[in-house]
């Protein structure tokens, strides 16, 4: 793909063009937002937003991607309380399970049962998340963003709002 803009696109920020609504994780997700989210959409990647008590105000902590959750998910790894107990995770899990399948052999939410106290459990999202996606500012050129996906040959950025005073 060539890595131009069209001109309208010298017009518009790139938040003109972000649609929504927007399918977001807390760090410390409800077992059923997840499955319930899963189940309702298509998206490769949803953010994680940590907020208070894990943070002071809300902040992008990541991007987490659909098959990192749903290995998550079948494993099993659930904690009856909301917090952040995440990091034996990976030890318990290789990056083998985190591989990508061959063409149509991945993990799919509708393979996954659940008991109903499974589903008010806990995930801590911590430890799959992409601490640095790719992001760019609400008021940059739509041009730029454009540029920069396509140079990048990324699959998802993240449009973020300007924050206050800066």
């Amino acid at each position: 793909m060539e890595a131009h803009a069209e001109p309208y696109m010298r017009q518009l920020v790139a938040g003109d063009v972000v649609t929504g609504p927007l399918v977001t994780f807390s760090g410390v997700e409800k077992v059923a937002n997840i499955v319930h989210s899963l189940q309702l959409t298509k998206h490769n990647a949803f953010p994680v937003i940590d907020e208070p008590p894990f943070s002071d105000a809300p902040e992008l902590c990541g991007l987490v991607l659909r098959s990192h959750l749903l290995v998550l998910l079948k494993a099993k790894y659930f904690s009856a309380e909301r917090e952040l107990d995440g990091r034996d995770i990976l030890k318990k899990l290789s990056p083998v399970d985190f591989a990508k399948p061959g063409s149509g052999k991945g993990i799919k939410i509708e393979d996954i049962t659940f008991e109903e106290e499974e589903m008010e459990m806990y995930i801590d999202l911590h430890p799959i998340t992409n601490a640095s996606p790719h992001t760019v500012v609400e008021t940059m050129s739509l041009a730029k963003a454009a540029i920069l996906f396509r140079e990048l040959a990324l699959r998802h950025m993240c449009v973020v709002p300007k924050s206050q005073g800066v």
